[in-house]
């Protein structure tokens, strides 16, 4: 109990995990966590800490600074209790394994689709150019030739060479070769990444993930679309053959879909198809897995007229068999 205490996120909270680091900017100064609590429909300022009404009360704290002459008070400070402290787990090998264990298998965690971005949004900012001796490692997927709806790549590739290229990174990532030579798109993947950190033993303890972002409804123009999001599905097309070899125990797989919305865009001029023609014809796709006992997927509703509130989301009907595959293949096997 105590431990989990300290190293699990109570109340079905998400954690996600920031692995991706930069001494250029303060925002990627080190790695980091945020809790995502469901039951909460604003945002929370304390994201990573438990914000209780307990204060400590501190006695006689005395005169105001600045001023000297002024009457002693009494100060109340509220106590935040980080919701994952994870310290404990330098004590010794053994709380090591058994914390461990806890923390990835009793934790669901989150991971927010993002790509390539002037902004600090997606691979950690630098000003060193390309030409420098800098590590900068090309961060661009591996696109399918036979991807749809076009996504800004230069390069696309056939199956065998795609295949090729997702193999060569489950290597990587399996032998845990220096982080210098990983792939840069593995590299500046918040989800390869975090494979990648964690380890084997913590890999197949994962139990619950989610991963929330826009399937992509439009082409992307560099001209007049400055967009950076990555495309879900896409990227889960990439996330398929690693849930299937490294994330042995896992059991529910979570996906939020928000709407395709190009920031920048002053028209649907670009727009190819619509979700669900796009949701539609990758649902095939998820009956590659191999793992997933339960698979949940929503679609985001936007509360108007209330910026601050998190985002709703419902069930997708036409998603509907897709999800009971799960559920039958799971009553088969019982």
């Amino acid at each position: 109990m105590i431990f989990a205490y300290t190293l699990v996120a109570k109340g079905g909270a998400f954690v996600t995990p920031t692995v991706v680091t930069s001494n250029w900017s303060v925002s990627y100064s080190e790695a980091d966590y945020r809790i995502s609590f469901p039951d909460s429909p604003y945002f929370n300022g304390y994201k990573s800490f438990e914000c209780g009404s307990n204060v400590t009360l501190r006695k006689n704290v005395g005169p105001r600074p600045d001023f000297p002459d002024s009457a002693p008070y009494v100060e109340l400070t509220r106590v935040l209790r980080p919701i994952i402290y994870a310290t404990c787990l330098r004590t010794c090998k053994q709380i090591l394994e058994l914390g461990l264990q806890m923390l990835y298998a009793d934790n669901a965690y989150s991971f927010k689709m993002k790509g390539n971005s002037k902004i600090f949004y997606g691979r950690p900012p630098s000003l060193l150019s390309k030409d420098s001796n800098y590590h900068w490692p090309n961060s661009d997927k591996p696109t399918l030739s036979r991807e749809g709806i076009y996504d800004g790549s230069t390069v696309k590739l056939s199956a065998r060479q795609y295949e090729s290229k997702i193999k060569h990174v489950m290597n990587q990532i399996e032998r845990r070769v220096p982080i210098l030579k990983l792939e840069g798109w593995a590299c500046y993947d918040l989800f390869l990444r975090f494979l990648y950190t964690i380890g084997p033993q913590s890999r197949t303890s994962i139990r619950t993930l989610r991963f929330a972002g826009s399937p992509r409804t439009h082409e992307r123009k560099r001209i007049v679309c400055d967009c950076h999001d990555v495309d879900l599905l896409y990227s889960l097309r990439i996330y398929i053959p690693f849930f299937n070899k490294f994330c042995t125990s896992i059991n529910i797989l979570v996906l939020n879909m928000e709407m395709d919305v190009c920031k920048t865009m002053g028209s649907l001029a670009n727009v190819v198809r619509s979700f669900d023609e796009v949701l539609k014809l990758f649902l095939g796709e998820l009956k590659k897995l191999q793992r997933v006992r339960t698979l949940v997927m929503r679609r985001g509703v936007y509360p108007r007229d209330e910026p601050y509130r998190r985002i709703l989301y419902d069930n997708i009907d036409h998603a509907k068999d897709t999800i009971n595959f799960f559920m039958n293949r799971v009553e088969r096997k019982v």
